[in-house]
């Protein structure tokens, strides 16, 4: 790595440090960038300075398209051709700045416009959208994130017996139809089982563990026992009361959640 890191050429230019294209290797797992140039702001102004990091195309820059170059020659600006991949902003004074790479962006901008679709569609009494958000294998297409999961545990909470026909229709891939007992103690199941996956996956977050553990609760007060028994989700609510017992908002809910469903147990 020094002597990748020696070969490098380092050229000052007004403010600016631009270093020469070299191989970096792999940003994520789904995309591998072999040529990577770095342009860093020198002056480190907090919140304004800071680090690009870009993609440098495969095409030199006599190779490129004769009218980029020729706005580019017109800008006398040589810089920008790549695809940006990452950034980086110096901190204040005395504080480490931030980096994140430009797909960790995108998607947290999923994630957000997937909690505003599912609420919106529950304001609007489609429990559908949250159902299928917590369908969703945990981890993937949106990295470590929970936010939405969340906020459709919030919308089973809510509209507990629609978000059991909800899940019922998603398992058979058809439309809004009435349930069977049967059908119905079937789709509870798969409801809880996807909702406690989400809890392991991300046992530190507050948000999600009371969402979880209220809507928990909802399915025991609305009186539809899944058809394994409900275990999963006891053990799930006992999980999270362990896990987050000091924060008081959690606690109250997974209390509440773990009586109803002990109450529902010796009926």
């Amino acid at each position: 790595e020094k002597e990748k890191e020696n070969d490098v050429s380092v050229s000052w230019r007004r403010g600016f440090v631009t270093a020469a294209p070299r191989l970096f290797g792999t940003f994520n797992s789904q995309k591998k960038t072999t040529n990577v140039s770095l342009r860093y702001d020198a002056r480190t102004v907090p919140g304004e300075s800071g680090a690009a990091v870009c993609s440098v195309p495969k095409l030199g820059l006599g190779e490129l398209p004769s009218e980029l170059v020729q706005r580019k020659r017109d800008s006398n600006n040589t810089r920008g051709t790549g695809t940006l991949l990452a950034m980086h902003r110096a901190g204040a004074d005395g504080e480490d700045g931030e980096g994140v790479l430009v797909s960790e962006i995108f998607k947290d901008v999923r994630e957000t416009l997937a909690t505003r679709k599912l609420r919106h569609a529950a304001s609007k009494g489609n429990t559908g959208v949250a159902v299928l958000e917590l369908n969703r294998t945990p981890g993937t297409s949106r990295g470590h994130r929970s936010r939405a999961a969340a906020a459709a545990a919030e919308v089973v909470a809510a509209q507990p017996a629609m978000a059991v026909a909800a899940m019922a229709c998603v398992a058979d891939k058809g439309g809004y139809v009435s349930v069977g007992a049967a059908r119905a103690a079937s789709a509870c199941e798969a409801l809880e089982t996807n909702m406690c996956a989400w809890a392991a996956f991300d046992p530190k977050s507050s948000r999600l563990a009371a969402g979880i553990a209220h809507a928990l609760g909802a399915l025991a007060r609305a009186g539809i026992v899944p058809s394994g028994g409900g275990l999963e989700g006891d053990a799930c609510v006992v999980a999270t009361l362990e896990a987050h017992y000091a924060n008081q908002a959690v606690r109250e809910k997974a209390e509440w959640a773990l009586r109803l469903r002990r109450a529902r147990g010796l009926r």
